[in-house]
């Protein structure tokens, strides 16, 4: 299991791509949440699973 908090720390940002224009804005703060398990249930089968949540 996995949780993290994350505050970004910067400006707004343009970018310019093909000729289009993209402002970004990069000062915001979000949480997060995530699980994942492996499973074994024979020498040629493995499974794996997550899952994965994000609040901003």
């Amino acid at each position: 299991m996995v949780t993290s908090y994350i505050h970004e720390h910067g400006d707004d940002s343009k970018v310019d791509v093909n000729g289009h224009a993209f402002n970004v804005k990069l000062l915001c703060s979000r949480a997060e949440a995530g699980a994942g398990m492996n499973l074994k249930a024979a020498k040629s089968f493995k499974g794996y699973r997550d899952m994965k949540y994000a609040k901003a």
